[in-house]
């Protein structure tokens, strides 16, 4: 059973990591280079608000059906029959309420044409994760693996085709590039719906009278996740919206931004797959606060090692990445990858905790640090953007992500029963700042690059023999591979 568990989070692991950093590093650097940064980052801002607002289409219901289906398959079938309809309901809400605000927010003709599309392809990818809900219950793991990666497969297909020229009197644009991710979206909802017909439990053909969901049911259960939900693409997503509507040439800075937020989403993929390994191991645990611990303790500790040092040389090796990405760069490009850089330390041990708290199901706990850095993002962004353009947003996002993650952290230790551990916190931060000072030292004496990855590489030795001896030397001997005399 583990040998069969261990393959099938292997496997999910491997595809999705292939495909989605292939999907944001090659695809969508090609479409901006085809569509031009101003165009892009037009795009970058109606895509990105269509996604935020597809929270309003599911209110939270796909997780609580998840949980259902895993518990009982065919109480769940049931269920389906209702949250159908909830759904039908939520995309129809959700069109209207998303042109409104599109409407407040003042976009114009084209930007609310390409609207439609893209809150097509949020409703397909809405039905597509319902459906997969329904194959990972029922232990199809082999199916939702797949159906994890399908529509970026169709659409890189559509895409190859297009851009090959099947016509030439057709060429890419926003909305072409929009309706082709639809139709990718749209044929894997429409497989899933097809596979789901021939997998649903007998049960699911008539409706079960002993019990039936109301509206409100439904809103109980997946209210709390559509908060969570919604908060957090809020505070993730809407700095581009932001940079677009507040500047005047606010497409271009969407643009640059973009470009650069790339590298952070791909690097972003990677670490959401570990919080997702990692929650069925803390929900097991359950009210097993020391296990618990244990693991948030040596997996944040870990990722700290290997993210600090990572995102340090990618800071160094920065202009040479973007510009092997990209067809053109802006002069700033440099900078703002390097304060998304900083930010993403913070992002990336964020997600253990938030692992956790969701296992435990701290739901207020969690929405209280995501409201609260939805509110910081939008303070710092609105005062820092007129002043600092797009770089106001790279730093509005490092406050952001530090502030999400003491809640985190803070909350965490308090539903543990744990004092809140201030030192650790305390040399966390004094390492990142030590380093950050030792790279930015080293860049101005040393001017050779492969010079300036061999320094960050011994500062950051000489900073954890400084800092976390007795850390290093406690997770060596607990996977030494000696047993000891009494084994």
């Amino acid at each position: 059973m583990r040998r069969v568990l261990f393959k099938n989070i292997t496997l999910y692991l491997a595809i999705n990591l292939a495909i989605k950093c292939f999907w944001v590093l090659v695809v969508e650097a090609m479409v901006q280079n085809s569509l031009g940064t101003a165009a892009f980052g037009s795009y970058q801002a109606v895509y990105n608000l269509s996604l935020i607002m597809s929270a309003i289409m599911d209110l939270g219901i796909t997780n609580a059906y998840n949980r259902e289906t895993a518990r009982s398959p065919a109480e769940a079938s049931t269920m389906f029959l209702y949250i159908r309809r909830f759904k039908l309901a939520g995309s129809i809400i959700y069109l209207l309420s998303t042109l409104f605000l599109a409407k407040i927010i003042g976009f114009n003709k084209e930007e609310l044409l390409l609207l439609w599309p893209l809150m097509g392809i949020q409703m397909a990818v809405s039905w597509t994760l319902l459906f997969r809900g329904v194959f990972g219950g029922m232990h199809l793991f082999h199916t939702d693996r797949w159906f994890s990666v399908a529509d970026r497969i169709i659409i890189m297909i559509l895409l190859g085709l297009f851009i090959v020229g099947l016509d030439s009197r057709f060429r890419l644009t926003s909305f072409t590039y929009g309706i082709i991710q639809m139709i990718g979206t749209g044929a894997t909802a429409l497989l899933a719906a097809m596979i789901y017909r021939g997998v649903r439990p007998l049960s699911s053909l008539s409706t079960n009278e002993d019990k039936n969901w109301s509206y409100r049911d439904l809103l109980a259960l997946g209210g709390p996740y559509f908060l969570v939900a919604m908060l957090t693409l809020a505070y993730t997503r809407i700095d581009t919206i932001i940079l677009q509507r507040i500047l005047p040439h606010g497409d271009y800075e969407a643009g640059v931004y973009s470009a650069c937020y790339r590298l952070y989403e791909a690097m972003n993929q990677i670490i959401l797959l570990i919080a997702v390994v990692l929650f069925p191991y803390f929900a097991k645990s359950g009210s097993g606060h020391a296990d618990n611990m244990k693991i948030i303790r040596w997996a944040a500790l870990l990722l700290f090692w290997i993210i600090c040092p990572v995102c340090m040389l990618i800071f160094i090796w920065r202009n040479e990445l973007l510009g092997a990405i990209y067809t053109y760069l802006d002069p700033r490009s440099g900078q703002l990858m390097g304060l998304l850089l900083v930010a993403f330390i913070p992002a990336s041990i964020s997600y253990i905790f938030g692992a956790y708290l969701m296992a435990m199901h701290q739901m207020r706990q969690i929405i209280w640090a995501a409201g609260w850095g939805l509110v910081i993002n939008l303070a710092a962004n609105f005062f820092l953007i007129p002043h600092w353009q797009v770089l106001g947003t790279g730093v509005a996002i490092i406050f952001t992500q530090i502030w999400v993650l003491s809640f985190f952290i803070y909350f965490t230790y308090l539903h543990a029963g744990i004092r809140f551990p201030s030192f650790q916190t305390a040399k966390g931060i004094a390492s990142v700042l030590l380093l950050i000072t030792g790279i930015w030292g080293v860049s101005g004496l040393i001017s050779s690059l492969w010079l300036q990855t061999l320094a960050t590489v011994l500062i950051w030795a000489a900073i954890c023999g400084i800092f976390y001896t007795r850390e290093m030397k406690d997770f060596i001997v607990l996977h030494s591979p000696i047993t000891s005399p009494s084994a």
